[in-house]
């Protein structure tokens, strides 16, 4: 595991690991963001070949709904953040209004979602408690 502390004057670190495994005994916090792999297993092959061919699978698949790690993400949110903290987290596509749900279901409030300069409703967020 990695670990880059870039000080007291900016207050923050960047560790390397699975979702929130290298927090272990860390802090709460006020936000959480991801960018997490989104698209569907099945989906992959079909991906234009400047994003397909050179990024890699594990920055792409999310699993057999494109869900999986934006779960996961989530449940991580609900352990590290701090009461009435906020996760945000971008989606693909046609997944804004499934997550949505998934952060209503799993305790979050003041759900919303945000458009991309295209128009897509990308990101997703709630806030705990």
């Amino acid at each position: 595991m990695a670990k880059v502390d870039l000080g007291a004057a900016w207050g923050t670190s960047i560790v390397e690991g699975d979702l929130d495994a290298p927090l272990a005994g860390e802090s709460r916090f006020d936000l959480v963001t991801a960018n997490p792999p989104y698209i569907p297993t099945g989906d992959l092959a079909g991906l234009p070949a400047d994003v397909r061919d050179h990024e890699p699978r594990v920055a792409l698949d999310g699993g057999e709904d494109g869900l999986g790690c934006v779960r996961g993400v989530i449940d991580a949110a609900r352990r590290r953040l701090r009461a009435s903290g906020v996760v945000a987290i971008e989606v693909g596509h046609d997944q804004a209004a499934r997550v949505a749900e998934l952060l209503g279901a799993r305790g979050f409030t003041a759900v919303e979602t945000r458009k991309d300069y295209g128009g897509i409703e990308r990101v997703v967020s709630g806030r705990l408690g």
